[in-house]
């Protein structure tokens, strides 16, 4: 470890004597192409083992002629072990060996880590020497100190109850560093009042004479390890797969939500292996009213898979549940903020106050609208859309083509996404810049110029330019911050400039290739933060400095958000933060098929998890509870046509109050796979209802026409969407529905025939 300065280690095996030790390390290397004998000790006079046979030619000569990285993860395949759990991890350190200086960047999070105060926080923590890790840390809002007294290296830690809020600050650091994650708990203390801190580790990498905690909470030295194959979950062990807690015996039902990693099977399972077992179902409930319980039971009891559990109450039947059904995305906002105004002037507070939606992007509209009306708020398990990353890097785009002066932007965007414009080629350039006192737009495109920038760099910063000034160009900007003449206005569509930056920057395409949910997420508040471009250009003035107005927009916008009240806080978050909380009053918006239950989770079979996040959402109201949909909502540019959710459906009508402007006069026509229990009357005013307004009644021929629209394509049939490209028909349901598959990224959507931009191909 200290001769080749290796940043982990993993314990194979474990034996009696040096000599089966040697035995089974030559085993593991002839297996595996993984050379030892260039490491073979040679003891000196001084008994040291330190030394290598061989020079590092012939080391070189060696592993040149195979492929250990591909053998080394295979061995520790093979051997039960992970890359993400060494037995032993370096620490931080910034160090010169041969030549190259080499920084090995971690950041530890413990779990409950701070004992102080009335219950344990978790606490993460780094530690380095290093002035780009210092700067780093400082650029992206958090505050470094003194290692210790007298130190030259810095330090940065902080605690909080929240485990995810912390892990978005090592993914924050993440952004900006490259820092390994290393996760311990702090499970009790010794007799002495020591911290008992270990890592977390899998228990296939366990290995005799390892160290454990016990039961007691004090350490447990390892002295048999023993390998049982099963097939299923092992209930006991697995908490962070399975989510099973167990305590004196019991097992907790917390075990059914997938976005928490677990599987409902593993309750089910359990139920098989221990029949013996006895069920204790916690099913009354002191929070919610009768009303908003019997809702949650309804929606649930559609669930196949789950133990049937009836929540009751003792607080009352409580009022109706609201459901409303609004134009757009717009208008849903301006209800939802206008009925949080009228509930705060009738006496509630502020922080009594939840708004859910199911996707990180929808919060945007209502935080608009917050802003407008001067309320309040806080967004909880994530940030304020103006001042998440992904929002941050367009603006600083769009804020360095209007200002080529604008160090902080280009520092922000130069290399994000990657570029390989490393932190000493970034100061090279910045310092370069003011050395010569000119703009660093002006000094970055010419990157040949700057001494000490390596090749890799003046490439990579000469393509980086020449796509910001073809963007630069497009805005109707001269080239650069030093050519004459008289200052231009940009007058620019910013909804076509968001497009064209995002895409030719790259910034999408990373995103892309990343295929994870959290990327999914960022693209989609993008894509909210080019509808707000689009809502500028429709408003801007005839030959308006667009450019420079769109920004001064977002800054008073940005700056708004973040204002304080002594009257409380109205909360924002997704559904999937709110389990485990509760709120008096709470709204739930986007109640659409595609956007809850959301089209990706119908398409991959998730159905059953989508109506317990729903279950989830109901059942974080205490006395109010709000749902709401929008007949019409802004998808990637184009207008589609919502309608209302399945789970709606699933409440009892008696339970609902609508309004009578929401109600068709004549109820004949409703489509025949809503006329059942539930809320028909809602459910039956889309289709011709969607360009008539509420409360007029509605001929029976337009009532009819959206299904005789739908009823003029056939399955199979070729079509065209304006936005979504070509699809096929599979499937034409009553009410003027039809179900198109597109070729494109293989996606199926439910679109209103008479509306929808379809037609035959």
């Amino acid at each position: 470890m200290r001769t080749e300065g290796a940043d982990a280690a993993w314990v194979v095996s474990v034996h009696e004597s040096d000599a089966e030790a040697r035995i089974a390390e030559h085993i593991l290397s002839a297996k595996w192409s993984l050379p030892t004998l260039p490491f073979n000790a040679r003891p000196t006079a001084a008994r040291s083992v330190d030394s290598v046979v061989g020079d590092q030619e012939m080391i070189d000569r060696v592993f040149a002629s195979l492929d250990t990285e591909y053998s080394g993860r295979e061995l520790l395949d093979a051997e039960g072990l992970s890359l993400r759990f060494p037995h032993f991890s370096a620490g931080g350190h910034t160090s010169s060996r041969r030549g190259s200086t080499r920084c090995r960047r971690r950041m530890v999070l413990t779990l409950c880590g701070d004992p102080r105060g009335a219950s344990s926080l978790h606490r993460i923590s780094m530690f380095g020497y290093d002035e780009e890790g210092r700067e780093a840390m400082q650029r992206i809002g958090l505050s470094v100190r003194p290692a210790r007294r007298g130190s030259t290296g810095w330090r940065y830690e902080t605690a909080s109850r929240d485990m995810r809020a912390l892990l978005d600050t090592a993914e924050r650091v993440g952004e900006v560093l490259d820092v390994q994650l290393q996760l311990n708990a702090r499970l009790g203390s010794t007799p002495d009042g020591a911290s008992n801190s270990l890592p977390f580790m899998p228990a296939s990498a366990i290995r005799p004479g390892m160290v454990m905690i016990g039961g007691d909470g004090s350490f447990d030295v390892v002295e048999v390890v023993a390998r049982v194959d099963i097939d299923g979950p092992v209930y006991d062990l697995d908490v962070e797969g399975v989510h099973n807690f167990i305590a004196e015996g019991l097992v907790t039902h917390n075990s059914i939500y997938s976005f928490r990693g677990a599987d409902v099977r593993n309750i089910l399972d359990f139920q098989e292996d221990f029949p013996d077992a006895r069920v204790v179902k916690l099913e009354q409930n002191y929070r919610s009213t009768e009303t908003i319980l019997s809702a949650a039971n309804a929606v649930i009891s559609n669930n196949r898979g789950g133990i049937a559990k009836r929540l009751w109450s003792e607080l009352g039947q409580g009022d109706q549940i609201q459901l409303r059904a609004l134009e757009d995305e717009h208008a849903e906002a301006r209800f939802v903020v206008g009925e949080i105004e009228r509930l705060v002037d009738e006496g509630a507070s502020r922080s009594e106050i939840a708004v859910l939606y199911r996707t990180n992007a929808m919060s945007r509209v209502i935080e608009d609208s917050l802003v407008r009306r001067e309320i309040a708020y806080q967004v909880i398990g994530g940030t304020k859309f103006y001042e998440r990353a992904e929002i941050k890097d367009a603006i600083a785009y769009l804020s360095l083509l209007a200002n080529p002066f604008d160090v902080v932007s280009f520092t922000r965007v130069v290399n994000s996404p990657r570029r390989g414009i490393g932190q000493t080629s970034l100061a090279r350039v910045i310092g370069y810049a003011a050395s010569v006192d000119e703009s660093v737009w002006d000094a970055a495109a010419a990157p040949a110029q700057i001494p000490g920038l390596g090749a890799a760099a003046v490439k990579a910063l000469d393509r980086f330019m020449g796509t910001m000034g073809e963007l630069r160009a497009m805005a109707g900007l001269p080239g650069g911050a030093e050519e004459s003449g008289e200052p231009r206005r940009s007058t620019v569509a910013i909804s076509e400039l968001l497009d064209a930056m995002l895409s030719r920057s790259g910034y999408v395409e990373a995103l892309e290739a990343e295929r994870t949910i959290e990327a999914q997420g960022r693209l989609e508040n993008l894509e909210q933060l080019v509808e707000v471009g689009r809502e500028f250009d429709l408003a801007a003035a005839p030959g308006e400095d667009t450019l420079e107005v769109f920004l001064q927009q977002i800054a008073l916008v940005a700056d708004a958000d973040t204002r304080s009240d002594e009257t409380g806080l109205v909360t924002l978050m997704t559904l999937h933060n709110a389990k485990g909380l509760e709120y008096p009053i709470v709204f739930i918006a986007g109640c659409e098929e595609g956007v809850f239950p959301h089209s990706r989770a119908i398409d991959e079979g998730g159905l059953e998890e989508e109506r317990r996040l729903f279950y989830v959402g109901i059942t974080r109201a205490m006395r109010q509870l709000y749902l709401s949909y929008a007949r019409r909502r802004a998808v990637f540019g184009s207008q589609t046509f919502g309608m209302p959710s399945r789970f709606l459906d699933e409440i009892p009508g008696d339970l609902l109050e609508e309004p009578r402007e929401m109600i068709f006069r004549s109820a004949a026509s409703a489509p025949q796979s809503f006329a059942g229990r539930g809320v028909p009357r809602t459910l039956a005013a889309r289709g011709a209802a969607a360009q008539a307004r509420w409360g007029e009644p509605a001929s029976a021929g337009s009532e009819r026409a959206p299904a005789n629209a739908a009823n003029s394509f056939r399955l199979g049939e070729d079509v065209v969407h304006a936005a979504f490209g070509d699809g096929v028909i599979t499937g034409v349901e009553p009410g003027g529905v039809i179900v198109v598959r597109f070729a494109e990224d293989g996606s199926e959507r439910k679109l209103m025939a008479e509306y929808a931009p379809v037609s035959r191909r």
